[in-house]
């Protein structure tokens, strides 16, 4: 259900949101072999990074210390969530979605490439920015 829901959010993106002005290119087969998860931690928490498919921004998420994260979809709320290790897969939980996705992490050319584990096709997703600025949140849930 989640993976149609994925889907859904991907079409409306691609339909709704602005393409970037000056696209990196993004990657259509993850690079070489995954990160392990210890790998991803250092290179990701401390970060905010901007993911995209196919040149549109599909989400945010904020990398806390502990294994915490906050997540966004473009123009939606922050979901926050916890990450952990299952072998070299990174899985996340989030508030009010307790099945974990799981991803294996990429370093490609220009930064992190994101492959959802049993996404049946789903194009990868590529980092496209990253900050060292809290998530913008608004509501209860605010960026830490």
């Amino acid at each position: 259900m989640h993976h149609r829901r994925l889907a859904l959010v991907l079409l409306l993106n691609l339909l709704a949101a602005p393409l970037l002005a000056d696209p990196p290119p993004l990657a259509t087969q993850p690079p070489g072999k995954p990160l392990t998860p210890a790998e991803f931690a250092t290179y990701a928490v401390g970060r905010t990074l901007s993911y995209a498919a196919d040149g549109t921004v599909w989400g945010q998420e904020q990398y806390l210390p502990g294994h915490q994260v906050m997540w966004a979809f473009t123009g939606e709320d922050c979901q926050f969530g916890q990450w952990y290790p299952q072998g070299n897969a990174v899985c996340f939980v989030y508030e009010g979605d307790e099945s974990p996705k799981c991803w294996n992490f990429y370093m490609g050319p220009r930064g992190l490439i994101a492959e959802l584990i049993g996404s049946d096709g789903l194009t990868p997703l590529s980092e496209v920015g990253q900050s060292s600025q809290p998530l913008d949140c608004s509501g209860p849930q605010v960026g830490a």
